[in-house]
């Protein structure tokens, strides 16, 4: 009992302090690893964590053409300040971890905004689904028409 107790203090003290090491994984996927990491975990934050960080170690550029099966909308709107939200779809195959989306709205400058969606949540926005993320709306207005469009993405196949 007192080693299980031991184990999971330092496992604990591992994912708070600091990132799993690369050199802890095997080279066999994103599966593969959550899998080899877990196998005598048995905290769940700890096992979201070890989750988090293969989906950030095996998460790819989505390619161009795929960007295209992304889509949704976008509003700004006040909550406890303004607020920019997406409703986005993910129509591709890719785990999302990473979008990247330019907006413009009223004449404002174009402003690009980066969402890590694991920082946020410790999740990705799975295969064929829908979620919101937010973030911040700097020089934008409440209900301004906006346009926007993504630029980027990166996400892992599981």
């Amino acid at each position: 009992m007192e080693s299980k107790i031991k184990l999971i203090s330092i496992l604990w003290s591992i994912f708070i302090f600091g990132n799993i090491q690369a050199s802890w994984f095997n080279s066999g996927g994103y599966s593969d690893c959550v899998i080899e990491n877990t196998k005598k975990v048995t905290i769940k934050n700890a096992i979201n964590k070890i989750d988090a960080e293969c989906a950030r170690k095996y998460s790819e550029t989505i390619p161009k053409n795929e960007l295209k099966k992304l889509d949704g909308k976008a509003g700004v709107i006040n909550t406890t300040g303004l607020t920019l939200a997406i409703q986005l779809y993910n129509g591709t195959d890719y785990n999302l971890t990473n979008v990247v989306v330019e907006v413009e709205g009223g004449g404002t400058k174009k402003r690009i905004y980066s969402f890590d969606l694991l920082a946020h949540s410790n999740n990705s926005i799975n295969p064929y689904s829908t979620d919101n993320i937010y973030t911040d709306a700097f020089s934008l207005k409440e209900k301004q028409k906006i346009t926007w469009s993504i630029i980027s993405a990166k996400g892992y196949k599981k």
